[in-house]
């Protein structure tokens, strides 16, 4: 399967840097003629996302928007819940001129990523098939890889890295046990 999703990927790249090299990352508006002001800084969104899908995989395109020269690309199998489904996670830090493949192992043990989130100065990961944890920095060195308790949905603060927000159903009666909003990391580096 990896090869079939290496072949999407490149076919993907390849379309993105032709619209990068006759668009620009930023000449695409519908607001083309709207007058606007420069928003406060807590205002600009942190991340662009751009997604493709077809009928088996799926394709998600993260640029950080504070430095546009961080890329991420995820590509998975629609179908997660199953233990042969591989992942691909590409990086880049030079704007997509060069990608470099981010892999994750806990405890000698491939981890297969399956949703990423942008978070300030970092990409947020998890795979919850392995109940695995992890960020990237924007030297796309991974760290900070832990298990978590697999029953509820993770989200990290968009502006504190080091907290992360987990929502655990009880039961199909009532919608929330408990809210965790916990700091998992006392020591983290800010960019």
């Amino acid at each position: 399967m990896l090869c079939h999703i290496e072949r999407y990927v490149f076919l993907v790249l390849k379309i993105w840097t032709l619209a990068q090299k006759y668009y620009g990352l930023d000449s695409y508006s519908i607001y083309d003629d709207y007058d606007y002001s420069i928003p406060p800084p807590h205002l600009v969104p942190l991340y662009k996302n751009i997604y493709f899908e077809n009928k088996n995989y799926k394709l998600r395109i993260s640029i950080q928007s504070t430095d546009k020269k961080i890329l991420f690309i995820l590509f998975t199998g629609k179908n997660q819940n199953t233990e042969g489904n591989k992942s691909l996670l590409l990086g880049s830090n030079d704007g997509g001129n060069h990608f470099q493949t981010l892999n994750l192992s806990l405890n000698g043990e491939s981890v297969s990523i399956n949703e990423m989130v942008p978070v300030k100065g970092y990409l947020f990961c998890y795979s919850t098939l392995k109940s695995t944890l992890a960020y990237f920095d924007k030297e796309l060195n991974g760290f900070h890889i832990h298990k978590y308790h697999n029953d509820g949905t993770l989200t990290p603060h968009r502006f504190y890295p080091q907290y992360i927000f987990q929502l655990v159903p009880e039961s199909s009666r009532s919608f929330v046990r408990s809210l965790y909003f916990s700091k998992l990391y006392e020591v983290f580096v800010n960019y």
